[in-house]
C-alpha cells in the first residue's frame, strides 16, 4: 500500500501518477498476479475503462552513477580509473566496480567507488595506471 505509481501512454511518458491503495488478498493462480488498485485523478488523459501500462516503483536508493564510456571492460570485469592524489598531483588508478543494468547512457555502480572519488571519464585511450591526471574543477561540462 502506498507504493508510487506511473501512468503510461503508449510512447512510455507519465501521463498520470498515483499510490497504490487497494491491495487484493487473494492471488490469480492463472495469471499469477495480484490485483492493485491506483486512484487517477479525473480530467487527465486516462478515460474510464482504458487499459493503460503503468509502473510501480518497489523501492529506489541512490547510487553514484559513471558514463557507459568511462567503463572499461577487461576478461568479464569492469573497471574504471579514478584520480587518485600522488605528490603535488594526480595519477590514474584503475579500480574494479560491480555495476548494474544500464540507463540510458549510464551505469549504476553497485560496489567499488568509495565517497569522494573522482572518476576519470574521458580520454581513456591515452591513460594507463600511474599515468599523470588533471581532474577537473566545477559541476561536469562546465570547465
Amino acid at each position: 500500500m502506498g507504493l508510487p505509481v506511473e501512468i503510461l501512454d503508449t510512447a512510455g511518458t507519465v501521463v498520470a501518477k498515483s499510490a497504490i491503495s487497494f491491495l487484493s488478498p487473494q492471488v490469480d493462480n492463472g495469471m499469477q498476479g495480484i490485483l492493485a488498485k491506483a486512484e487517477i485523478p479525473a480530467g487527465g488523459s486516462v478515460r474510464n475503462q482504458e487499459v493503460v501500462n503503468a509502473r510501480v516503483t518497489w523501492n529506489s536508493t541512490p547510487k553514484p552513477t559513471v558514463p557507459v564510456l568511462a567503463v572499461s571492460q577487461i576478461g568479464g570485469q569492469s573497471f574504471v580509473y579514478i584520480a587518485k592524489p600522488a605528490g603535488q598531483g594526480f595519477v590514474a588508478h584503475q579500480i574494479p566496480v560491480t555495476l548494474g543494468e544500464t540507463v540510458g547512457n549510464i551505469y549504476p555502480v553497485l560496489g567499488g567507488l568509495k565517497p569522494g572519488d573522482q572518476v576519470i571519464v574521458s580520454g581513456l585511450q591515452f591513460i594507463a595506471e600511474g599515468a599523470p591526471v588533471m581532474p577537473l574543477t566545477g559541476p561536469p561540462g562546465k570547465s
